[in-house]
């Protein structure tokens, strides 16, 4: 036994060198698409970077990489941009210093009545613009694709931090982002070397934040997606202006950018012509299908109101009708995505039928109803967006999309499995960390991404 151990090991160790442990290509069975998809609305085939590249000969394509827990440093996705450039045949061409997105507002966290008014100071999120090019016969180099890395994790550590990280820690009065709240004493028990390790990349790195993005708190980093979005879609419309530097100066307006493109229905009428998909991991697959949601329930109660008066209202109105047409035909590459976990916070109950009587005995559930979350407010037409989740079974981490998305939804669900490369002992163990984050070493993710892929029925 303790041979076939060893065997077992210096195999694992020899396949890990070798780099046999990633995916080559995919097969028809690593592709699963949910039911609705073989409706009416029938997907008989993902398109990719490239279909999106022919799709558009005289401009480029526009891609948003969104991260997810954990990830805090920006660039991270240089990697993936590499591998995807070079299966394309692309040269690495100008690219931006991180931009903070400015909001235009400033917010105090609370808790309860009491806010705290000096734990916070309002740090941004930042964008960085990668443009790609091509060098054609006549020895011009063209942009063909451009790439947004949106960094929203600076309030998400900052606001960690305040309120659990440092006082777990000991860190208290160690940093300005560590204040003290109080005379309280942090425990000075030492953790032991794994279990610390675990709890701050997993508990405090990972799980802790999936519980801001949940919360109010989140909402501040959804419309950080969303000032990142409306600098694509600015971009779109106008490829030469300054859509980027703008949005460090003031907050970004898609509206005022429409009316400079001939007006809000031709400005629609670009976007939804416009060739954008959007790369997204972990947790940031979760944020991206939040802001969709939240676009077209704009664009349905645009079905109602002509929203021809002036003011701020009616600019955010027509400014997430822009972004949903831009949204509404992209195709979205999910890696590692963890929307099935995460909406389970968003059930709700459709109100109370109480077994005795007309009141509902459980206060909880008084006033709730289906209609008040923001991914159940009836659309009343289809939706064409495609979500392809690239999903290791071994990442513990990343979950299929669940079947009943395809009963409540009229985007289309697409669930893909690849075996990311990562140390492993097999039939025994894989390294969650590799299979979570190896996306862009593993050869069957980067031709997905870029070649797209036929969905078997």
């Amino acid at each position: 036994m303790t041979r076939r151990i060893a065997l077992a090991l210096a195999l694992a160790l020899l396949c890990n060198l070798i780099g046999c442990a990633g995916d080559t290509a995919l097969t028809a069975k690593d592709i699963r698409p949910l039911h609705h998809s073989t409706g009416s609305l029938a997907l008989d085939r993902v398109n990719g970077i490239r279909q999106a590249l022919d799709a558009s000969p005289d401009a480029p394509v526009r891609v948003l990489a969104i991260h997810g827990m954990i990830t805090n440093a920006a660039g991270y996705s240089n990697n993936l941009q590499e591998r995807l450039a070079q299966r394309i045949g692309l040269q690495k061409g100008a690219r931006s210093q991180p931009v903070a997105l400015a909001r235009g507002y400033d917010f105090v966290p609370t808790y309860g009545a009491q806010p705290f008014t000096e734990v916070v100071n309002f740090v941004h999120s930042s964008l960085i613009r990668t443009i790609w090019k091509t060098a054609d016969p006549d020895g011009r180099r063209r942009e063909r694709l451009i790439v947004y890395e949106l960094l929203w994790s600076p309030l998400r550590d900052q606001v960690k931090d305040s309120f659990a990280g440092c006082f777990e820690r000991g860190e208290i009065g160690s940093s300005p982002t560590c204040r003290p709240f109080s005379k309280a004493i942090a425990n000075s028990d030492s953790r032991f070397l794994i279990n610390r390790v675990l709890k701050e990349s997993i508990t405090l790195g990972g799980f802790a934040d999936a519980t801001l993005v949940l919360g109010p708190i989140g909402d501040v980093i959804r419309d950080d997606l969303t000032l990142a979005l409306c600098v694509v879609g600015s971009d779109f419309l106008d490829p030469a202006g300054e859509a980027l530097q703008s949005a460090a100066r003031s907050r970004c307006n898609l509206t005022e950018s429409a009316r400079a493109a001939g007006g809000h229905v031709a400005a629609m009428q670009t976007l939804q012509r416009s060739r954008f998909l959007a790369v997204t991991h972990s947790l940031g697959s979760f944020l991206f299908m939040d802001a969709q949601h939240a676009f077209t329930s704009a664009e349905a109660a645009a079905n109602g109101d002509s929203c021809t008066r002036a003011g701020p209202a009616c600019d955010e109105q027509r400014q997430s009708q822009l972004l949903f047409h831009m949204t509404d035909q992209a195709t979205v590459f999910m890696n590692a995505n963890q929307v099935s976990l995460l909406s389970m916070a968003r059930l709700s109950s459709a109100g109370c039928r109480p077994t005795h009587g007309e009141v509902c005995p459980n206060p909880f559930l008084r006033g709730r109803s289906a209609g008040n979350e923001p991914w159940m407010q009836p659309q009343g037409f289809p939706r064409m967006t495609v979500y392809v989740a690239l999903n290791d079974t071994n990442d513990l981490l990343g979950f299929e999309l669940p079947p009943f998305m395809g009963d409540i939804d009229g985007n289309r669900f697409v669930n893909v499995s690849v075996r990311n490369p990562a140390f492993s002992i097999p039939g025994l163990f894989k390294n969650p960390g590799g299979a979570h984050t190896n996306q862009a070493d593993n050869p069957a993710v980067i031709e997905a991404i870029v070649e797209g892929f036929a969905v078997p029925r």
